[in-house]
């Protein structure tokens, strides 16, 4: 019998909802990868394979996202 995966889904979750949450804390970050693993961003940089091993050491599914170089950065929970 084959075990079924968990499917997740980027939307209701913890780093969703922290990001949309928290837009000045990510702000912070423009231009870079970013990396969240529940309500902290864990890692960040310029390269993603560098941010993705960092992040890796924090769990097994962290949130990666590539924020935007704009003046106004809006996450919304659809």
């Amino acid at each position: 019998m084959r075990k079924k995966n968990k499917k997740t889904t980027f939307k209701g979750s913890a780093e969703h909802d922290w990001l949309v949450a928290n837009p000045m804390e990510v702000a912070k970050y423009t231009g870079q990868y970013i990396a969240v693993v529940g309500k902290k961003i864990v890692a960040h940089g310029y390269n993603f394979e560098k941010v993705y091993e960092k992040a890796k050491k924090y769990g097994e599914d962290p949130v990666f996202d590539k924020v935007p170089n704009a003046e106004v950065l809006v996450y919304v929970a659809i």
